[in-house]
């Protein structure tokens, strides 16, 4: 049951949670990466540090070779191969991060196209050299330890690894190729390769499953699933940041409550009245965003935003801005004679840090609340004032 749990929100909600978490969890929230994009960035780090090997090995023949000035254009072509082609790679592997892309998939298939043809021309100059196995076969064990993602990829793969046996039969000096020795060595290539990609692929499976978990839970644990806003967990959350870590001299808060909310719910429906509070919460977090500051949901249709380093006269500027935003949304009603569309209503109220960690100021701003419903709603209410 657990694997298959999914949390959604949108992505407007996702990116400001992102902001919530990097500024006040400290932790970093991404997307979930494909399966794909998880197994190529394992295997990418695999052939990052054997093109370093093979560049060490084949360059050091290179070099040697070319010093000796000795040596047959049958040795020096493979060299040429795999120094340059790991050169490429290794490149290729520090640099391009987007795993889950067809060039990354491309870029892995090309490698080991030229792998293998690298390993066939090898034991082409060991046939002429009367040598019975070389230590390039070694290569071929790099491509099993980091197997394609795609089925058809891997298909090639094997076919090429089969065509790197056979062909070194079929060319010059066959005479001192050992068939039955390279294909046993090609075979267990082949199985473990097969092996290994499946058991990758279940590696990355669970991978990507707990990732997308852990965001979930995390997910649930913040955020409020009906209006995509952050939930009291959260606000609670941010009071203990702008205490311990901002330490603002003043902190101002704003309450804001649907007016008559219950009369819109109990003549539209509940399930209405959610799509109320979602584009009203809408309303909100567009002028809200702007500053990268957060709606809270508190409970029911009241909502708090809290504001560090903001005095009473700020924090009543934005709430009319508030007011004005929820107006502007328009969000039809018939239920009240006189009232047309949804309204709020804003309390206001500033204080210190010490008053927002025992939420003494939320109860102030609460208390301004008040105030506006007793003064007809539809309005801000800060130092006991009224605004309209």
């Amino acid at each position: 049951m657990t694997r298959d749990m999914s949390f959604w929100i949108s992505e407007a909600a996702f990116v400001r949670f992102q902001s919530f978490c990097d500024h006040v969890l400290g932790v970093t929230l991404d997307h979930v990466p494909t399966q794909q994009t998880i197994f190529m960035r394992q295997n990418f780090s695999v052939l990052f540090y054997a093109t370093i090997l093979f560049l060490m090995t084949n360059g050091f023949y290179l070099v040697r070779n070319s010093m000796l000035d000795d040596s047959l254009p049958i040795d020096m072509i493979p060299l040429y191969m795999m120094v340059s082609a790991s050169l490429a790679m290794l490149f290729f592997s520090a640099f391009y991060k987007d795993y889950g892309s067809p060039l990354a998939r491309f870029a892995q298939l090309a490698f080991y196209t030229v792998v293998i043809a690298s390993v066939t021309v090898f034991m082409v100059s060991c046939n002429y050299h009367k040598i019975g196995l070389s230590i390039s076969m070694c290569y071929l064990f790099a491509i099993m330890a980091a197997p394609p993602y795609k089925a058809i990829d891997t298909v090639v793969v094997c076919a090429l690894i089969v065509a790197s046996w056979w062909l070194p039969g079929q060319l010059p000096y066959a005479e001192n190729y050992d068939l039955l020795k390279h294909f046993l060595l090609r075979f267990s290539v082949v199985v473990g390769l097969i092996a290994l990609r499946s058991i990758f692929l279940r590696q990355t499976a669970n991978e990507r499953t707990v990732m997308g978990m852990s965001n979930s839970f995390l997910k649930l644990a913040y955020n409020d699933v009906m209006t995509g806003t952050l939930n009291k967990k959260a606000m609670d959350t941010y009071c203990k940041y702008i205490v311990r870590k901002l330490a603002p001299e003043k902190v101002s808060v704003i309450i804001c409550d649907i007016d008559n909310f219950k009369s819109y719910n109990d003549h539209y429906s509940h399930l209405k009245g959610d799509e109320a509070l979602k584009h009203f919460a809408g309303s909100i977090i567009a002028v809200l965003e702007a500053s990268d500051r957060y709606l809270f949901r508190f409970g029911g249709e009241e909502f708090v935003i809290i504001l560090p380093d903001a005095d009473e006269e700020e924090a009543r500027r934005i709430a009319v801005e508030l007011l004005g935003a929820v107006r502007a949304a328009a969000i039809s009603r018939d239920d009240l004679p006189g009232r047309s569309i949804v309204t709020a209503s804003f309390g206001v109220a500033c204080g210190s840090c010490a008053e927002l960690n025992d939420l003494s100021l939320v109860a102030k701003a609460d208390k301004q609340l008040y105030l506006c419903k007793s003064g007809g709603k539809d309005c801000v209410a800060a130092g006991d004032t009224i605004y309209r």
